[in-house]
């Protein structure tokens, strides 16, 4: 039984790894091609076969150019390119391609997700302005009637968009100031704000630390503190993983190109807070009876 344990151990510690480099989207996507078919129709502009690197599936992210991928095409991570998105947008996309889930690369004929999921990422790019001479349709359809059942992954895209936000806190004080009440040195109450909805974690040197909302104490019993001067620090972080999409250049014309594969990227940042104790004696000197 211990060996089969082991070896249970060893294949989720496998696993854990592959997931981990599936999480780092290369620099470079190489042997792009389409694969030869009738595909389907894309709002009337271009005929949809699916395009491919490998096994990985492929999506024009300004499926209106004549011009398809064919090669090799490089992550665009220059600030200064046009075809470069930030984060908001690269969630926005990520939470679409989650939503497509594995595409059939083998088809000769665009799988449904697929061609939902090319729908999508245009209708999101296009309604948060990015390359609108290639993303936005020119018919009067709205994006729900376009994307029917599949309209949720368009809202997804946009809340993702909406949601994200680098991580960043503060404390109403950096400083903690210690009361003797009872049988503990209590500090006053700092309010954190912060850019997440989540939780946040607070860790003391010492003492207990007493969370209520977004409010937080230290409380230490007076029995502990056995020196005449005690410093107290306490550390303040968030921390949450997002899914990340990537824009690529194909070096043709103005194509460009996202994989069917998105990186997590944590989101974290801490802050400090720190006070003294001051414990206080009073000395009685007997003078006489």
């Amino acid at each position: 039984m211990r060996k089969l344990n082991n070896i249970i151990l060893i294949l989720v510690i496998s696993i854990i790894g592959i997931i981990n480099v599936k999480a780092a989207l290369p620099d470079t996507i190489t042997n792009v091609t389409k694969i030869d078919g009738t595909g389907v129709i894309l709002n009337g502009y271009d005929s949809l076969p699916i395009k491919k690197s490998g096994s990985l599936a492929i999506f024009c992210t300004n499926f209106k150019n004549e011009t398809y991928p064919n090669g090799s095409c490089t992550k665009i991570t220059d600030t200064t390119n046009e075809n470069y998105w930030n984060n908001n947008i690269k969630a926005g996309v990520a939470a679409i391609i989650s939503k497509v889930g594995a595409v059939d690369v083998t088809a000769t004929s665009s799988p449904a997700n697929y061609y939902y999921g090319e729908l999508a990422i245009n209708e999101f790019l296009c309604a948060k302005g990015i390359k609108t001479e290639y993303t936005c349709v020119s018919d009067n359809r709205n994006t729900e009637e376009i994307l029917g059942d599949h309209y949720s992954w368009y809202t997804a895209a946009v809340d993702a968009f909406d949601a994200y936000k680098a991580a960043t806190i503060s404390l109403s004080t950096s400083t903690l100031t210690f009361n003797l009440q009872g049988n503990n040195y209590v500090s006053n109450s700092i309010t954190v704000t912060k850019s997440f909805d989540d939780g946040y974690n607070v860790v003391s040197n010492i003492g207990e630390v007493i969370q209520d909302g977004n409010k937080f104490k230290v409380s230490i019993p007076a029995s502990s503190i056995t020196s005449a001067t005690t410093n107290v620090t306490v550390t303040v972080s968030i921390s949450k993983n997002v899914n990340l999409a990537h824009n690529y250049f194909c070096g043709t014309g103005e194509q460009t190109v996202t994989p069917n594969e998105v990186a997590t990227k944590k989101l974290s940042t801490s802050i400090n807070a720190a006070g003294t104790i001051q414990q206080t004696k009073l000395t009685i000197i007997k003078l006489d009876e």
